[in-house]
């Protein structure tokens, strides 16, 4: 029926466009073009404001980082050893622990430090983005008066070093330098005022006090007291900062106070939960940690790779060694995992941005990488990542990694094999959407064969190198199975009527897809106690073999039984009906209720007299004991009789009046006796499964990875391009 929908909808807009005149026609793509255009950007302008936002409050995560790394790390252990290893090496850092030596810090002096580097980390990370700027352009001011000191500085020792002991500005030639030295302290001054904004300030006229050396030097001040004039400079700059803090303490004191006001706001506002999840949002925490690691990581490869002089065979190693120093801290660790669900959540939508799926997440933690991050913490934790060494972290990186490959694939398989077993009811498909699918599902059939081989090349074999070798099997059996039903099912559209075997083929696919699984489980299920036996017991071992026998075997082989004993009966009930014969088809001219195809040559009709394809019907029964057409209860010794007469009076009544058919239905469920199963109690009942369905939904707040997007457009042999709809 969608089809038919589309089909109507593109013969409406051809007919409108050739209706438009050449004017019309250009108009609108004008207009078309300009709205396009606005809308890159402004997405433009909103991923400029992302990533400047989150690179500006960067110092402030790795202040954190680094204080929480070296923290009860006293100046005097701080070794040689300890400097080259740091991934800041090509920095003079001898030089700085030198000079914080020579000061002779005390113990409380490094206390104070540290809290003034949390103060200044809350800055960074709490400030809006106009006073983080603000901040910046402090900073910055602060750098500037460091150049004029240099500046200054360097004009005193040429002079110094001059064989003039009376400076006479006779010619241009003697004036040359000075003025440079001048103009330089002035162009200073001039980026010091527009950044400090203080243009009406009185107190403008003490930025170039790096200029009076210059200044005393040209007025005739001997050689030998410009060294007075520097330090006077130094002096009048150190007064300056002060009263200039001083003036605008005030007004960060009261900045502060709105900012707690304002969080206070959020929080009566939201209430606790929501309050944290609208925080969360706006200060942007989960691209600040993938930010963080991702500098931290390419410094640790910037060391190993140009530093250290590592080859280019040894990149794999390098890259997990890599990771391995960056993850030192639950802060790291929290980036990690966060970075992993980032790169398999872009790597599921590139995959529905190929296959022409939707991109709209049903459930937040359907495809949003939630899974895989929680693995990589849930796994670090338990295996106590942080406190070991390089190699030890390296070796457990790998095994995690697979893991999470082995996730990523499961979730990529769950995207292709809705969007393949669509493909053949949507007439409006390309072929080049066909050949795009099916490219994704070989993937996924050779991916894991070339994951496992390179994961026993670098891991011994184990309880969880045979849980990953299972998924990865299983997975594959399943592309291949998703393969086989999309040829199925496409040598069914082919044909004039539903296909009488195709039922029985997509049966028997599944089957043995089951029948793997349940295989591969069984045989992780031997390999584990087979270990038990030889190495010895473990609680964690007998934990994961508990878990893999109730997920795996227990369930698996429940849903499986159960998909077996309701095709059973659905087709045991089938064959009671009576067929119709190729007379009674012509007669009518009707077509099927279910795949609206028409009824030529075979049809069963059901207990209250309605026509409809076997095949078509098998699948409905499968689900449901009721009639399509008219929603009455089909028991099992109503197959093959005549239709009673409360069937025929409930007909009567559904023909009359539609709109009880669904109340009809729940009156026939009741009068069952409780033989209709109902799919709403499943797990439980309806309000509570509503109500977690909202909690789920308002968790999106805490998890920003799953979008709100529309969905992709599908291809279309019109030929329109690809339009991502923006957020509210």
């Amino acid at each position: 029926m969608e089809g038919v929908l589309e089909n109507v909808n593109d013969v409406v807009q051809n007919i409108r466009r050739r209706q438009m005149s050449i004017t019309e026609r250009t108009e609108e793509s004008v207009r078309l073009g300009v709205a396009q255009m606005d809308n890159g950007f402004k997405k433009l302008k909103e991923i400029s404001i992302v990533v400047l936002e989150t690179g500006l409050r960067l110092p402030g995560l790795l202040f954190i980082e680094l204080l929480w790394r070296y923290q009860g790390v006293s100046f005097e252990d701080i070794s040689d050893n300890m400097i080259k290893q740091m991934p800041l090496s090509y920095f003079d850092i001898p030089t700085m622990l030198d000079f914080v030596h020579r000061r002779n810090f005390d113990h409380h002096a490094a206390i104070i430090l540290s809290y003034f580097v949390i103060f200044i980390s809350l800055m960074f990370l709490t400030l809006p983005l106009n006073r983080l700027i603000r901040m910046y352009s402090h900073f910055l001011s602060i750098f500037l008066f460091g150049v004029a000191y240099k500046l200054s500085a360097i004009y005193v020792d040429l002079e110094l070093k001059s064989n003039e002991e009376e400076l006479k500005l006779d010619g241009l030639i003697k004036l040359e330098r000075h003025g440079f030295h001048f103009l330089a302290q002035m162009l200073l001054v001039v980026l010091q005022s527009m950044l400090l904004e203080v243009d009406g300030e009185p107190w403008r006229i003490a930025l170039p006090v790096f200029a009076l050396p210059i200044v005393a030097r040209m007025c005739g001040c001997p050689r030998d007291k410009l060294k007075n004039a520097h330090n006077y400079a130094c002096t009048g700059t150190m007064i300056f900062i002060a009263t200039y803090i001083l003036f605008r303490g005030p007004s960060l004191i009261k900045s502060t106070k709105t900012a707690l006001r304002q969080i206070k706001a959020v929080f009566m506002v939201h209430g606790l939960a929501d309050g944290v999840s609208v925080l969360w949002r706006k200060l942007r925490i989960l691209e600040l940690l993938t930010f963080t690691w991702i500098t931290m990581f390419l410094m640790v490869l910037y060391v190993e790779l140009i530093d250290k002089g590592r080859t280019w065979s040894e990149v794999g190693r390098v890259l997990l060694t890599g990771v391995a120093e960056t993850t030192n801290t639950p802060i790291t660790l929290a980036a990690l995992a966060v970075s992993v669900s980032y790169v398999c959540k872009w790597i599921a939508d590139l995959t529905k941005l190929i296959t022409g799926g939707t991109r709209s997440h049903g459930h937040v933690l359907a495809h949003s990488g939630y899974t895989e991050a929680v693995s990589v913490v849930i796994l670090c934790i338990q295996t106590g990542f942080l406190g070991m060494q390089v190699e030890q972290k390296t070796i457990l990186l790998a095994l995690v990694l697979y893991i999470v490959i082995s996730a990523l694939l499961q979730s990529l398989f769950e995207i292709i094999e809705v969007v393949l077993l669509n493909l053949p009811s949507t007439p409006t498909a390309t072929t080049s959407r066909h050949a795009r699918c099916i490219s994704i599902a070989l993937l996924l059939v050779v991916i894991p064969f070339f994951t496992t081989k390179t994961m026993l090349t670098f891991l011994p074999i184990d309880i969880y190198t045979a849980i990953i070798i299972a998924n990865s099997a299983t997975v594959t059996a399943r592309a291949i199975g998703v393969i086989l039903k999309y040829i199925v099912l496409i040598v069914e559209t082919k044909s004039e009527e539903p296909w009488e075997g195709i039922d029985d083929l997509v049966y028997y696919i599944d089957c043995a897809n089951k029948g793997i699984e349940l295989l591969a489980a069984n045989v992780v299920l031997a390999f584990g106690c087979w270990q038990v036996v030889r190495v010895g017991f473990s609680f964690a071992t007998f934990a994961i073999l508990l878990f893999h026998v109730i997920v795996n075997i227990y369930k698996r082989a429940e849903q499986t039984l159960h998909y077996i004993r309701n095709r059973n009966a659905a087709v045991k009930n089938i064959n009671r009906l009576s067929k119709a014969d190729v007379t009674q088809l012509k007669e009518r001219e009707d077509v099927c209720a279910i795949c609206f195809i028409e009824m030529k040559e075979e049809a069963r009709i059901t207990p209250c007299k309605h026509y409809f394809h076997g095949p078509c019907l098998r699948k409905w029964l499968a689900v449901k004991m009721v009639c399509p057409l008219c929603y009455t209860y089909m028991k099992e010794e109503d197959f093959g009789a005549k239709p009673t007469s409360s069937q025929a009076s409930n007909l009567d009544q559904i023909r009359e009046n539609p709109q009880n058919a669904e109340e009809a239905e729940d009156e026939e469920v009741a009068a069952a006796g409780g033989d209709i199963f109902d799919w709403d109690d499943l797990f439980n009942f309806r309000a509570d499964r509503n109500r977690n369905e909202r909690r789920l939904h308002n968790a999106r707040d805490m998890w920003p990875l799953s979008v709100d997007d529309d969905a992709y457009e599908s291809d279309s042999d019109n030929g329109e391009e690809l339009i991502i709809a923006e957020d509210d």
